[in-house]
């Protein structure tokens, strides 16, 4: 079971992904990346990175009638809940999507003992102030070491956080253990 919302008419509902979800997710992440690997694309240093990580990462699906139309991937690491790879589906966007995603995210911390929401993006995808939207503050900004460009010399990595504290009205979302084991 997962949480359901109903965002500009348009039902979303949020739940861990299955195996059988392997192909969408593949689809919907080269959709939603596109624009984003026009601006840049990740070094070895960030696939390795991402590889040592595969096996404790979890991922979460949106869906609208049946389409994954958004996915995100997260980990636990102490107090923080970290946060890899949101991406919606270029038809998808502006319709609560991505706030659906954190928002779930923001129950499973809360759940498991976090206390903050943490990522990384890269500046000049103009992506720090979607985040920003979506409740997380800037922490850093350092020349990014994990991305490569072929339009700019230098990119920046901005760290972002949010707290978990006051994140979803329990009226609005189910308690996150209705979202699956993780």
């Amino acid at each position: 079971m997962g949480s359901e919302h109903y965002e500009n008419g348009m039902n979303i509902v949020v739940r861990p992904a299955d195996p059988e979800d392997a192909a969408s997710i593949k689809a919907l992440n080269a959709l939603s990346m596109a624009t984003l690997r026009k601006i840049y694309r990740p070094n070895k240093a960030a696939l390795d990175n991402k590889s040592l990580l595969a096996a404790c990462l979890n991922r979460l699906v949106a869906t609208s009638e049946g389409q994954i139309v958004g996915t995100v991937q997260w980990y636990k690491e102490d107090e923080l809940l970290r946060v890899m790879g949101l991406g919606v589906h270029p038809d998808f966007r502006r319709w609560g999507v991505a706030r659906e995603l954190v928002a779930s995210l923001c129950l499973i911390g809360q759940e498991q003992g976090a206390t903050r929401l943490r990522l990384y993006t890269v500046k000049e995808t103009g992506n720090v102030g979607l985040f920003a939207r979506l409740g997380f503050l800037v922490l850093s900004e350092r020349e990014d070491q994990f991305s490569e460009s072929d339009h700019y010399s230098m990119l920046t990595e901005v760290e972002m956080e949010r707290p978990l504290t006051g994140c979803a009205s329990p009226s609005s979302s189910p308690p996150a253990s209705t979202l699956g084991n993780f």
